[in-house]
């Protein structure tokens, strides 16, 4: 497969890959929540916009640049990441707090009825997360 990203064949949703001892899977990403079904991976055809790879809400509409890297619990990281408007101002800003801030509201709007402790565990993720992307960012924002 080409640089592409990996969707589904069935919800047409962006899959996460994740490597385990059968080398990669392709999995549903927990911001979804439970679809109803297993993913059936495809390459995205050229014409597909997704979701954003920040907040997962609103349409992708900018690239963020990145090499492919290794993420929390072995989650691969597969180049550019797609992000909204609202997402990609605060990257090119450097606000990376309020994207967490952003990110972990939408999160816990999906999801609500989260522990404390559950929270606060989101937010150290992708304080981790995030960091470990500004370490693998190529370029700036681009239009997709």
């Amino acid at each position: 497969m080409s640089n592409r990203p990996i969707i589904c064949n069935i919800c047409l949703k962006a899959l996460d890959s994740k490597l385990d001892e059968d080398g990669v899977t392709y999995i549903h990403g927990e911001q979804h929540g439970d679809l109803g079904h297993e993913p059936d991976p495809i390459e995205a055809p050229a014409d597909w916009r997704g979701a954003c790879d920040f907040c997962s809400t609103d349409q992708a509409v900018w690239e963020l640049p990145a090499k492919t890297f290794t993420a929390i619990n072995n989650h691969i990281s597969a180049e550019n990441w797609a992000a909204c408007n609202t997402c990609a101002a605060l990257i090119e800003k450097n606000q990376w707090n309020a994207l967490v801030r952003r990110v972990k509201a939408q999160y816990l709007e999906k999801h609500p009825g989260l522990f404390p402790t559950d929270i606060a565990a989101l937010e150290t993720q992708l304080k981790t997360l995030y960091r470990d992307l500004r370490k693998n960012i190529t370029g700036g924002m681009t239009p997709l």
